[in-house]
């Protein structure tokens, strides 16, 4: 029966109306049956990977971790130590003479450490013993024995009667310390000036940023001088340490005075630790002696004067850590 004769055509009373409203329910009741039954699926792209189960892919993943090793420890310190030998090369005579000598100390093991003991009059709790690295020596990194060189001079110095210095522990006193630590290098200020109440001064080699400075507290008259190698523009100025406002903190209740001293400044970025190093030995050795004069000549260190200084240092470094 067409849709149009009994729906619009016929009374809704009559019998046409009635079989034609039965006729379509039961189509529409056979539709929707059909319907849930009926799944839509996407069209799949083409892969060009099929897609693994779950499992196989993290083998798979894993397999491919394997494939690329992982660069150990081990694997820097070889880097460094093949770098630091290829340096060797354009260092001069002596020091490629040193270098023998520490590759024969260590019988050519560059994984071994050297240690040394610091003086147990040096800070007010013993200290266990300090490592340094062979590459760290070949590679004249200045940082992996710069508490050895403040151990060995504090060791010479106090059979001085007239020495007049003493140091703080350069980790204690870092940028990192300063800033995450603050109240403890506060602590170690103020202890180490009552340890040596008998030491007009302080010394203390300042790293931060990369970057070494040193700060002499001159306890007594309350002065603290600052010696920064790394040139910049107009006036330097002692509020951009942070050990600045921490020796501040320490000192009181008599606030100290800072001053900029006038010092070798360095030509790149690399030669602070060595500058400092000199000034440092130049302190204890001339400077204390004429206090209050200090160094006033912002002359550009060279590299003839970093050989110099090195030339003096590393027999002294060598000798102290048992090295024939």
């Amino acid at each position: 029966m067409d849709r149009d004769d009994w729906m619009y055509k016929q009374s809704p009373v009559s019998a046409k109306y009635i079989m034609g409203v039965q006729s379509f329910l039961k189509a529409a009741k056979a539709h929707r049956v059909r319907a849930t039954k009926v799944v839509v699926q996407k069209p799949k792209r083409k892969q060009s990977n099929p897609k693994q189960p779950k499992g196989k892919q993290k083998k798979a993943k894993g397999n491919e971790k394997q494939a690329q090793p992982k660069v150990t420890d081990q694997d820097k310190q070889a880097e460094k130590v093949e770098l630091g030998l290829k340096l060797i090369q354009l260092r001069p005579k002596w020091f490629k003479d040193m270098v023998r000598r520490l590759k024969e100390h260590i019988k050519d093991d560059w994984k071994t450490q050297l240690t040394f003991n610091v003086d147990e009059t040096m800070f007010p709790m013993e200290l266990g013993p300090i490592h340094v690295e062979p590459e760290s020596l070949l590679a004249l990194n200045i940082n992996g024995w710069f508490f050895f060189c403040l151990s060995y001079l504090h060791r010479v110095l106090k059979a001085e009667k007239d020495n007049q210095c003493a140091f703080l522990n350069v980790n204690t006193i870092s940028g990192q310390m300063c800033k995450e630590m603050r109240a403890e290098v506060e602590e170690h200020i103020r202890t180490m000036v009552r340890y040596h109440d008998d030491k007009e001064f302080i010394l203390a080699p300042y790293w931060a940023d990369g970057h070494w400075t040193l700060f002499i507290i001159a306890v007594k008259v309350r002065r603290v001088y600052i010696l920064d190698s790394l040139f910049k523009k107009g006036n330097k100025n002692h509020s951009r340490y942070l050990l600045t406002s921490v020796i501040e903190s320490a000192l009181l209740p008599i606030k100290p005075t800072f001053d900029m001293v006038n010092c070798n400044q360095q030509a790149e970025t690399w030669e602070c630790g060595y500058i400092l190093l000199q000034s440092v030995f130049d302190f204890v050795n001339v400077y204390q002696k004429q206090f209050p004069r200090m160094w006033n000549d912002t002359k550009v260190a060279t590299d003839e004067d970093i050989e110099k200084t090195l030339k003096e240092l590393m027999p002294i470094l060598f000798d102290g850590l048992g090295i024939p």
